[in-house]
């Protein structure tokens, strides 16, 4: 198996930042997603007796 090749300064942060700036994009898509549909969703984890 060859050696790991060094991976330069600049790319390490590229992926980092990208990694870091995909997770707060999810995270607010996550959260706008849930604003919307708790209403559609919630009414089906509310128990329905009598």
């Amino acid at each position: 198996m060859a050696p790991p090749v060094a991976v330069s300064p600049l790319i390490k942060t590229a992926r980092w930042s990208a990694l870091l700036l995909g997770v707060l994009y999810g995270k607010q898509r996550f959260g706008k997603f849930i604003k919307h549909s708790s209403s559609l969703i919630y009414p089906l984890f509310v128990p329905h007796w009598g």
